[in-house]
């Protein structure tokens, strides 16, 4: 038995480049390509019937959006973008307007705050004027209290003795960057690279936290520098 066929009898190859582009390349090519048959069909009932199927077919290849509300609406939507709005079938939910793909949204303007120290977001601002601005009261006083209290901490435990050598070094925080600790008339201190007004002496509040008095005092606040450890005992 002899086969013989001539290769130009072959269809030859599509690559994807020479196709023309896909609407929504997330459902792929055969997705687009089951709509042009749909489009295709002159009976209006085996054309709902190609949508019904096709709005499974794009519900399985895409399970994720089975998490966002009204799926199914926004896979509807779908097919009709795909289809350039020629699929002529009965769908449930309205179909979109062909115009809603050229309408900008509107801009969104970019709010512009002057921050001093803008690593640290205009939340934390507005909270530092915000306490600024608190009258005397119960409120005010409890913030009083807990910083009396840290502080009262921090003169019970001023006996214990503390290795400077296992906490000088350099470290790094998400919000202050690079900070360095060193030692400062036998002291340990501390100063952030990225606002080198922050900086001032650290005092054991506990085996693993230090309580830091700021110098620079306008924003009226201190602050707490925890430590974890080696199997060497070497702050890290």
């Amino acid at each position: 038995m002899t086969i013989e066929k001539r290769y130009e009898e072959y269809e030859p190859l599509a690559y994807n480049s020479q196709l023309k582009p896909i609407a929504q390349p997330e459902f792929g090519r055969n997705i687009q390509r089951m709509i042009e048959k749909a489009i295709a069909e002159p009976n209006r009932d085996t054309r709902n019937k190609m949508a019904l199927a096709i709005i499974d077919i794009m519900g399985h290849l895409n399970p994720q959006l089975r998490d966002v509300i009204d799926f199914k609406h926004k896979l509807w939507d779908n097919l009709f973008i795909i289809s350039d709005f020629k699929l002529n079938v009965d769908s449930p939910y309205p179909i979109p307007d062909s115009n809603i793909l050229e309408t900008k949204p509107e801009k969104v303007n970019y709010p512009s705050y002057n921050i001093k120290y803008r690593h640290y977001g205009k939340t934390i601002d507005n909270l530092i004027v915000k306490a600024r601005a608190m009258k005397e009261g119960e409120e005010k006083n409890e913030g009083d209290s807990v910083t009396k209290k840290t502080w009262e901490q921090v003169e019970l435990v001023k006996k214990n003795k503390v290795k400077n050598e296992n906490f000088i070094g350099i470290y790094t925080d998400k919000w202050f960057g690079d900070v360095e600790v060193f030692e400062k008339n036998k002291q340990l201190w501390i100063i952030c690279s990225r606002s080198p007004k922050l900086n001032g002496p650290m005092a054991l509040y506990n085996e693993t936290t230090f309580a830091i008095k700021w110098e620079y005092q306008a924003m009226n606040c201190d602050a707490f520098a925890l430590f974890s450890f080696d199997e060497t005992g070497k702050a890290q």
